[in-house]
């Protein structure tokens, strides 16, 4: 069995948390809720590293030659 703690809310937002998760359980509903938001930081963080990286000149511009979509190294359709 997993360790568990338990998270006092009003009811209300009980409520409201019962009805988005639908037929899933609501630990489950809430863990995917987790995982998603944890996702959309990294690609955020990942991004503000991106533009901090091509911001030094030339970098974007080098990016785009090798990995745009005229480079040898993307894929063609037929």
């Amino acid at each position: 069995m997993a360790d568990t703690t338990r998270i006092e809310v009003d009811t209300a937002i009980a409520e409201r948390l019962a009805a988005l998760a639908g037929d899933v359980p609501v630990a489950t509903f809430l863990a995917t809720l987790v995982d998603t938001a944890e996702s959309q930081l990294a690609l955020e963080r990942g991004a503000r590293a991106f533009d901090r990286i091509t911001s030094v000149p030339g970098i974007r511009e080098a990016f785009a030659r090798d990995f745009g979509p005229h480079s040898s190294t993307s894929t063609q359709a037929a």
